[in-house]
């Protein structure tokens, strides 16, 4: 890429082009006498190309950037689901993220030392057009209806960051038929990461251009995964949250914090605005993990999540930890969500990865003809991210590092596929590519 970034958006443009929008650029930094990084959220955006296989700048017809700096933002394809045409049909909505500059350090910097005063998340909302190669915003300048303080001592705006959104379309016949690629915008953090987490949900509506509150999550969540649970019926899609991280650190004094990962799942109907619990749990709790349907599964697609982190600090409701007191576990557990289990769905235990890791890049992988038939997979893919055995620090998989910390194939372990024949992982590549560093949490998009 142009930019170093993490904490960016991804999402594939029907052009089979990747855009990769914001998130922020980190480094080591000194304020006073107290040693951390600094992260500062970016206002750019990239397309890759897999023929050419290169990068280049997106947004030439606004000036090379996006509308506002956006770090843990969401990007989601407008498209219609049951009929040829939906207003902004092929444009990109991208919500909320954190804007700004902020520093982490094991001890906090002393005052005056011009330390970052942190990211804010934002309520913004703006739409890419591939065509044009261009930024803008939303009819009216549109937010999402999130509450209106949040924050330290309610204090700060609120917004959305570390959420989730899926195309969940529209029911034909009762609304505008151009109106199916209605989008649905779950949880995140009201302030900023493992802050205030929050259940809220929202719905974008091509055809006006604006955000409507939606019944809400039974449980707050962020880092999450949100993905399409049943095939399109009618033009309605339901959609199903799972695992993700539950903060609230706006309860803690300065430097504490409250977090816990959680392990269920629940179900979005969007023709009677009702979430309902999956009847059981997932194996393990899991966070910053990726969703993938099974495509052995046809027709129900059954859903494959596997690997994932594990944050806890803190006890619930109400007892507060130190930030530095905060755990990171891995988990090697993957689980299938099967729709037709039960009325609600139902997880069900699969293959476990060979290496623990959670924050992959998570994606399918399979050789398609041009008469149809594939000839290699279907398989889904995982690749880097990181691992971690219940202390403070976390180490990229396909380093030396983890493989000393972690276990030894970690540093070999780097990417694995999952065969939906026999739903067992092997081992795939076992290195990036030449020039490429392992990474946490990589930007991931499969291609058509």
């Amino acid at each position: 890429m142009h930019t170093d970034r993490e904490a960016a958006a991804t999402v594939l443009l029907e052009n089979n082009k990747v855009l990769i929008v914001g998130g922020e650029q980190c480094f080591p930094a000194t304020f006073g006498a107290t040693s951390g990084f600094e992260c500062t959220a970016l206002n750019t955006a990239e397309l890759y190309d897999p023929t050419t296989k290169t990068f280049t700048m997106a947004g030439s017809g606004s000036c090379g950037s996006m509308l506002a700096a956006r770090a843990g933002a969401s990007a989601t394809l407008i498209n219609h689901t049951s009929n040829n045409a939906t207003y902004l049909n092929g444009r990109i909505l991208i919500v909320g993220g954190t804007s700004g500059s902020s520093f982490t350090s094991p001890t906090p910097p002393p005052p005056d030392s011009g330390a970052p005063t942190g990211q804010v998340a934002q309520s913004t909302a703006e739409i890419y057009d591939p065509v044009t190669d261009t930024f803008s915003p939303i009819a009216a300048a549109a937010t999402v209806p999130v509450p209106s303080i949040c924050g330290p001592s309610q204090t700060a705006p609120c917004g959305l960051v570390n959420h989730s959104a899926v195309l969940i379309g529209g029911s034909y016949g009762t609304e505008d038929f151009r109106d199916q690629g209605q989008v649905l915008i779950a949880g995140g953090d009201l302030f900023s990461p493992m802050f205030e987490s929050t259940n809220l949900a929202f719905i974008f509506h091509p055809r006006t251009q604006t955000f409507t509150t939606a019944a809400s999550m039974g449980t707050p969540r962020e880092m999450f995964s949100l993905s399409p649970a049943s095939m399109s019926f009618g033009g309605s899609i339901t959609a199903m949250a799972s695992g993700g991280v539950t903060a609230a650190s706006n309860l803690c004094t300065a430097g504490n914090l409250l977090v816990t990962t959680s392990d269920t799942g629940e179900i979005y109907n969007p023709v009677n605005d009702t979430w309902t619990a999956v009847s059981n749990s997932m194996s393990a709790k899991r966070a910053a993990f990726g969703t993938e349907p099974v495509l052995e599964t046809f027709p129900t697609f059954d859903l494959l999540m596997a690997g994932g982190i594990d944050f806890e600090g803190g006890t619930f409701p109400t007892t507060c930890a130190a930030s530095a007191a905060l755990t990171q576990t891995t988990t090697a557990s993957a689980d299938l969500f099967v729709p037709t289990s039960t009325t609600t769905g139902a997880f069900q235990a699969t293959g476990s990865l060979n290496q623990a890791r959670g924050g992959q890049g998570f994606g399918f992988e399979a050789v398609v003809q041009s008469s149809g038939a594939v000839t290699q997979g279907p398989n889904v893919m995982v690749v880097g991210g990181e691992c971690a055995v219940g202390g403070a620090s976390s180490y990229i998989i396909g380093t030396a590092a983890a493989a000393a910390s972690c276990d030894a194939n970690a540093e070999n372990d780097y990417s694995e596929l999952f065969d939906e024949m026999t739903q067992t992982w092997s081992l795939g590549p076992t290195a990036p590519a030449s020039g490429v560093a392992p990474s946490n949490g990589p930007g991931s998009a499969s291609f058509h």
